[in-house]
């Protein structure tokens, strides 16, 4: 089993904004790899992975970023489906998407569903 970190939501959303967003560029960087190894491990599909999604959001304004969300947010509920995992607020990833427009409110529902479809093992 891959050793995954889980990450503390207030914790990660302090160091974002200490960091003006470059620790949670990091942070959906490793949580986009780490959900594409859990998706290819219950055979769910995989996402581009976020360096890329990054670079083509400052080509297209951010845009496609949204879609890297929606994509990110769909597969969480996949893996969780296949793991009989609840997915909360909600399981509809456009629900979640617009989630991410809450600041402080989108990294525990960012960070609370990843911790909860990937495996446990320490916290960062």
């Amino acid at each position: 089993m891959n050793s995954y970190k889980q990450f503390n939501w207030i914790v990660t959303y302090l160091l974002s904004l200490v960091t003006c967003g470059i620790y949670g560029f990091y942070v959906f960087g490793y949580m986009g790899a780490s959900s594409n190894a859990e998706a290819e491990r219950y055979g769910c599909k995989k996402i581009m992975n976020f360096v890329p999604a990054l670079l083509l959001g400052f080509v297209t304004c951010g845009i496609f970023l949204i879609v890297w969300y929606y994509q990110f947010m769909k597969q969480q509920v996949e893996i969780a489906r296949a793991k009989g995992v609840k997915v909360e607020p909600t399981e509809e990833p456009i629900l979640l998407v617009l989630i991410l427009y809450v600041p402080f409110y989108s990294y525990y529902v960012l960070c609370e569903n990843y911790n909860r479809v990937i495996p446990d093992q320490k916290t960062m």
